[in-house]
């Protein structure tokens, strides 16, 4: 290409395709792109694009290539590929990678695998036993011990803690800053499955040999002494013994279930559902003894006790309220018994004694009274004609005034108070004594001559007739009038 007689790309030996690697077209810098040039962003970072593309420094060879910030790598791919666990060859759960690429076996639970445990990280000083490490966890006492300053021979004497062991021999150098723990025993090979002898757990070792160096415990021996066959349970019968026992699908039903609560469900024995919880009192109940005409009765708190029960008894017991109760028993409020009454109340509050009557004072209040002889003998007449003669008042009528006494015939004793007139009507008054007056006499007018009606010597009359008030009285057979002024 020339420009005003000037060419610019003589010396450009590339062609149009290499030319065409530095345009970059819509990949933005910093991205890689097949057949562009690779370009750093404005942060210098650089971006290998998604897909099957590789970095291969052929240059790297221990000395020269791969550098991690500033830090030549001088491990080789084949060193690093240790690292990819899925491709190595040995690499499981069961296994772990030594410093020199390969593989050892980690102890099964049963099996105490020995292994190196290389440039573990240790120091100690000139003429001292104690040795300080990152960790003893897989280091255990008879272990040899190997490095610089460690006297041949040495082992571990016995493990202080997490961090601190103490050697067999002491160190004669104090720069040593690496040890070797090599176990003395016999390393035994990966086995997937273990052979058993009934005693032994039975592996092969690295020649090829099979080893019984493990004893199993009696229990186990026992275990391993069983005959397997299908629905049968293992248990110890003993120390060190063992046997089988029949799995029926009930009895598996309950191993599976996750808690007691499921295993109570499987049974049908939900607490609350299908049986009542515990209860003090129903568990004195379950410990009385039952018999026939027994009833229960609480006797304290969580305890009962039983008591007769008789048909009179059970008759009460099956009523269906205190209304039928009060029937069974004869005693129907208002047929059998009295009803509540405040005056029967007050009555039944009362002090009895002889000879007290009883009164009400007040509404619903009572006392009591003395009751003399002549009091009851009134009582217990049956009207009061016969109270009056119990009172010797048998002739004696009521009239309407209440200040008068009405005579027909006064035949004895005497009145001596109390009336202020004595009107005997049409009759008479008789007496064999005296009639005294200290007030007035006051006779009515009659219509009739008294003088034939005195048929005995003695007897007087006092009449009224025309207004004038006689005296009449009858002495030998003759009855004589005087006229009273």
């Amino acid at each position: 290409m020339a420009v005003a007689g000037k060419s610019y790309l003589n010396d450009i030996s590339a062609n149009t395709a290499e030319l065409n690697y530095n345009d970059l077209g819509d990949t933005p810098l910093g991205t890689s792109k097949p057949s562009k040039v690779v370009t750093a962003d404005a942060s210098g970072h650089v971006t290998i694009a998604d897909g099957a593309y590789n970095i291969d420094i052929a240059s790297h060879d221990g000395t020269n290539g791969l550098k991690l910030g500033g830090t030549l790598v001088t491990s080789s791919s084949t060193e690093l590929n240790y690292l990819d666990l899925s491709t190595a060859a040995n690499a499981d759960n069961t296994t772990f990678l030594r410093g020199d690429g390969t593989w050892n076996y980690i102890s099964r639970p049963v099996i105490q695998t020995l292994v190196d445990f290389s440039t573990a990280l240790s120091c100690v000083k000139n003429g001292t036993t104690t040795v300080t490490t990152a960790t003893t966890v897989a280091l255990a006492a008879g272990m040899a011990v190997a490095g610089t300053g460690i006297p041949g021979g040495t082992t571990i004497a016995s493990i202080t803690n997490a961090t601190t062991l103490i050697l067999s021999a002491a160190a004669t150098d104090s720069l040593t800053s690496s040890l070797t723990f090599t176990s003395n025993e016999t390393p035994y090979i990966h086995r997937n499955y273990l052979n058993f002898d009934g005693v032994h757990v039975i592996v092969t070792d690295s020649s090829g040999g099979d080893q019984s160096l493990i004893t199993l415990s009696s229990n186990l021996q026992a275990l391993s002494g069983l005959t397997s066959a299908a629905n049968k349970g293992i248990q110890y019968t003993g120390d060190g013994t063992a046997g089988v026992y029949d799995l029926t699908a009930a009895g598996k039903a309950l191993l599976d279930d996750a808690n007691a609560t499921a295993q109570r469900v499987t049974l049908g024995l939900v607490i609350g559902t299908d049986v009542q919880a515990y209860d003090a009192d129903l568990l004195a109940i379950a410990g009385l003894t039952s018999a026939a005409n027994k009833g229960i009765q609480f006797t304290g708190s969580g305890t009962a006790a039983v008591y007769d029960l008789t048909t009179a008894g059970k008759a009460l017991l099956d009523d269906a309220d205190a209304t039928a109760q009060r029937v069974t028993l004869g005693l129907a409020i208002g047929v059998n018994i009295q009803a509540y009454d405040a005056d029967l109340a007050a009555i039944a509050g009362l002090t009895s004694a002889a000879n007290k009557g009883i009164q009400f004072t007040g509404s619903g209040a009572a006392s009591v009274y003395d009751l003399t002889a002549a009091g009851k003998a009134l009582l217990d007449d049956a009207d009061a004609a016969a109270q009056r003669v119990t009172l010797g008042l048998g002739n004696v009528d009521n009239i309407a005034d209440a200040s008068q006494v009405s005579v027909g015939a006064l035949n004895a004793g005497s009145i001596t108070s109390g009336f202020t007139s004595i009107d005997v009507g049409s009759g008479a008054i008789s007496t064999t004594g005296t009639l005294t007056a200290t007030g007035e006499l006051i006779v009515p007018n009659g219509t009739s001559d008294p003088t034939s009606s005195l048929g005995t010597n003695g007897e007087i009359a006092i009449a009224r007739h025309g207004g004038t008030t006689y005296l009449y009285a009858r002495s030998d057979g003759t009855v004589y009038k005087v006229a009273l002024t």
